[in-house]
């Protein structure tokens, strides 16, 4: 049995950038195998089941023709929210490519909310998780090997991200300074923090090995941490200098 759609089939945007899948709303999905645009005339399909089910359904298309399903070519029944869990699965694999402060299960609850609930139910964060968690990673920096190649990438205008706080208003990295013996160290401390010590602190633990505070009044946290290439005397006279 064949189904035949006179025009282009429908066009939707693949998970992965530059890629798309086509249907005729008849419970098949396809990937493009063959065929030029403004070159050839016919161009051909295969399942978008391919790889999961090793489905060999084809399609062709021919200008002037329409588009040729050809669903006796399949090993499955057609299932017709293929296309729309696909395209609810593009939408939220994008939101993971932007830098907004969202878990991954907001991020799914707002998106399938408009969808039919045999959809809905499809996506779940147990079965997306891992690609949503390859998609955030691939728009951070391969992870630094030395102290300077750190202070680099925080450098990086494109990489505020990585240090910037919760409600977008503040960045946590403060400096990086070297000190007389050539030691390394990074500073993480927002400006909102560095202008409350100024104004507030009169004594400053610098310890960081607490594991309790200490029981004087109104001591409180401040919200600092030093990464040291190492622990010299020349080292912590030049980041607490007046």
């Amino acid at each position: 049995m064949a189904m035949l759609r006179l025009g282009l089939p429908l066009k939707i945007p693949g998970t992965q950038a530059n890629t798309f899948v086509y249907h005729i709303n008849d419970g098949y999905v396809y990937q493009q195998n063959r065929g030029k645009p403004g070159v050839d005339t016919t161009f051909y399909f295969k399942c978008a089941q391919y790889e999961g089910r090793r489905c060999y359904g084809r399609a062709i298309y021919s200008v002037g023709h329409g588009f040729l399903s050809k669903a006796d070519t399949h090993n499955h029944p057609p299932d017709f929210h293929e296309a729309a869990e696909r395209e609810l699965q593009r939408k939220i694999l994008q939101r993971c490519r932007t830098t907004e402060y969202v878990s991954f299960q907001q991020i799914i609850n707002e998106e399938r909310r408009p969808y039919h609930i045999d959809v809905k139910c499809r996506i779940s964060l147990a079965s997306l998780q891992p690609a949503m968690q390859r998609t955030r990673r691939s728009i951070y920096p391969e992870p630094p090997n030395t102290m300077p190649e750190l202070t680099r990438t925080l450098q990086r205008r494109q990489n505020r991200i990585i240090t910037m706080t919760k409600d977008g208003e503040d960045n946590i990295y403060a400096a990086s300074v070297i000190a007389g013996d050539g030691s390394h160290s990074i500073i993480f401390a927002s400006r909102r923090m560095l202008q409350f010590a100024k104004d507030h602190l009169e004594f400053l633990f610098g310890d960081g090995t607490f594991k309790v505070v200490p029981a004087l009044q109104d001591l409180g946290r401040a919200s600092q941490m030093l990464l040291h290439e190492c622990q010299t005397s020349m080292c912590y006279n030049h980041i607490v200098k007046p």
